[in-house]
C-alpha cells in the first residue's frame, strides 16, 4: 500500500506546488479545473493529509542543502483561517492585525544570513489549549523553541546563534540553550528582575542609568546601545544589551538577553537578521497563498504550509541565480516552468 501510493502522492504534491507558484496561488478546485490536479479533489485532499507531521521529514532534507554559519530565527506566525469545519481553528492573537482573529498559529523557523533571503525550515503547529490533541499537543513557546533547536542539532547543523522574540525568553528556555551550548540573542521584557553588581533591579530601571549619550551610538544600526553583565535567576550570568532607538521625537528602550561572545555590533547584527524571517511571513501569505487552503483536515493544512515553503525555496533559488530579479518576476519564471512540466508530464521538474 505504501509503495503503490507514493507516486500518487508525488503527483499531487507536484501539481499543488505548481498551483502555489502561480501568482494567484490556486486552490484545489482551480487546479482541478485547469487540469493540473491528476486526481479528484477529495482524493487529493486525502493524499495531502496522509502524513500528520510533514514538517519533520522535510527539515533534515532542507538542512542537508544549506550553507554553514546561519542564524536560526524562530517566531510565531498567526494565519487567519475561517471555517467552522476546518480542524484546529481557534481564536488567536495577531500582532500584524493588532487583534484577535480566527485561524492557526505556526511556529516559524528559518536560517538567516546577511545579504540573503531567509532560508525557511519549518512551519510547525503551535496549538491553543482548546485545540490541542494527542497528535498535536499544546506546547509553551519555550518548549517549542527548544524542539526546533534540538531537531536542527540532531540533523547535524550547528547554527551560529538562535534569535527570538520575548515570548520565547523564558528562564527554562534560556537555561536549556546554555546547557546545549547554543549562543542566543532574545528580546526580554523590561520588567524582568536581574542582579547587577549585587543589586537586584528591573531591566527598565537599569536602562535609565545608560540613556542615549551615556550609551554608545552605533551609526551602522542607528541606535544607542550598552552591554552590561548581569545575573539572571535560574539561568546564570548573561549579557544584557540595552538599546535606545528613535521613536517620534523621543527614544524607545529595547532590551536583549544574550550569550554570544561577539561584540555589541555582533549582537545587533544577529538581532537585525531576525527581520528577514518576519519579511518572509508576508511573502508566505501574499505570494504563495498560506492561509488559502480549504481542506478540513489539519494535517492537510500542515502539508499545504510545507509546500508553501517549497515554493518559497524554488523562487529563492531563482533569485540566487539571478540576484537582479524581483520576487514577482522570479516567481513568474519558476511558475511557468512548473506548470509546463505538470501539463506535459515531464518527470524532471526541477531540471
Amino acid at each position: 500500500m505504501y509503495r503503490s501510493a507514493e507516486p500518487s502522492i508525488r503527483r499531487v504534491e507536484t501539481a499543488y506546488l505548481a498551483g502555489l507558484l502561480d501568482l494567484h496561488h490556486k486552490t484545489l478546485s482551480e487546479m482541478n479545473h485547469e487540469g493540473l490536479l491528476p486526481y479528484s479533489i477529495r482524493h487529493s485532499s486525502v493524499l495531502l493529509a496522509r502524513d500528520p507531521h510533514p514538517y519533520r521529514s522535510s527539515l533534515p532534507q532542507r538542512l542537508h542543502k544549506v550553507e554553514a554559519g546561519g542564524v536560526l530565527a524562530v517566531d510565531l506566525h498567526p494565519v487567519r483561517h475561517e471555517g467552522s469545519s476546518i480542524e484546529g481553528v481557534d481564536r488567536i492573537y495577531s500582532s500584524s492585525e493588532n487583534g484577535v482573529i480566527w485561524g492557526h498559529t505556526y511556529l516559524s523557523s528559518a536560517l538567516v544570513y546577511p545579504g540573503q533571503d531567509a532560508y525557511p525550515l519549518q512551519l510547525a503547529p503551535f496549538m491553543t489549549e482548546a485545540m490541542a490533541t494527542e497528535t498535536y499537543p499544546r506546547l509553551m513557546a519555550g518548549e517549542a523553541l527548544l524542539n526546533i533547536v534540538g531537531d536542527t542539532l540532531e540533523a547535524g547543523y550547528q547554527p551560529r546563534a538562535v534569535v527570538f522574540d520575548a515570548q520565547f525568553s523564558t528562564r527554562f528556555a534560556l537555561r536549556s540553550l546554555r546547557f546545549m551550548g547554543i549562543p542566543f540573542v532574545g528580546r526580554c521584557r523590561t520588567n524582568l528582575w536581574v542582579v547587577y553588581r549585587k543589586e537586584r533591579v528591573k531591566v527598565k530601571e537599569l536602562a535609565r542609568r545608560f540613556p542615549p549619550g551615556r550609551a554608545r551610538y552605533y551609526r551602522r544600526f542607528g541606535v544607542y546601545a550598552k552591554r552590561v553583565r548581569v545575573f539572571l535567576e535560574e539561568v546564570g550570568r548573561v549579557s544584557l544589551v540595552l538599546i535606545w532607538k528613535g521613536k517620534g521625537s523621543g527614544w524607545e528602550c529595547l532590551a536583549l538577553v544574550s550569550s554570544v561572545t561577539e561584540g555589541v555590533q555582533g549582537v545587533l547584527e544577529i538581532w537585525g537578521l531576525r527581520w528577514k524571517l518576519e519579511s518572509s511571513h508576508r511573502l508566505y501569505k501574499q505570494a504563495f497563498g498560506l492561509g488559502k487552503c480549504l481542506c478540513r483536515r489539519f494535517a492537510a493544512h500542515l502539508k499545504h504550509a510545507d509546500l508553501v515553503l517549497e515554493a518559497f525555496h524554488e523562487v529563492r533559488r531563482e533569485r540566487l541565480r539571478s540576484p537582479c530579479l524581483t520576487w514577482r518576476r522570479a516567481q513568474e519564471m519558476v511558475a511557468e516552468r512548473w506548470k509546463s512540466a505538470v501539463l506535459t508530464g515531464v518527470p524532471a521538474l526541477a531540471a
